[in-house]
């Protein structure tokens, strides 16, 4: 992020927002801070001058795998993510790449309705 705004500030002196994302295709649910502050170390009366660079978490061994399809490319990667580890990976990539191309044929086919959802 420091790189980033450094760039930022050398050409327009603004520093644009940056939104961390965090994938977390772990087997087991998310268990760590969302946050960085909890990890910046020192005497108590400097916390009010840590910020706390929050992130947006997705854990995909929470989330339901119709969510994972809302998007046809972001959810194929997603369920890529959610089963690498898993041990029927193989069926679970056919799953995936069979749904992906349902989905996108479904768009070919669509009305115009379909065509302007989040789908395509």
């Amino acid at each position: 992020m420091v790189r980033i705004w450094e760039a930022d500030w050398r050409k327009v002196r603004r520093l644009n927002p940056i939104v961390p994302i965090v994938v977390y295709p772990g087997d087991e649910p998310w268990r760590e801070a969302v946050g960085m502050e909890v990890l910046i170390d020192g005497p108590e009366v400097f916390r009010a001058y840590v910020s706390a660079f929050g992130h947006h978490l997705h854990d995909l061994s929470k989330m339901e795998d119709w969510v994972l399809w809302h998007e046809v490319v972001i959810g194929a990667w997603l369920g890529v993510l959610k089963y690498i580890r898993h041990p029927d990976f193989e069926s679970r990539l056919e799953y995936i790449l069979h749904v992906r191309g349902f989905a996108r044929r479904m768009c070919k086919q669509s009305s115009e309705l379909l065509r302007s959802s989040e789908l395509c």
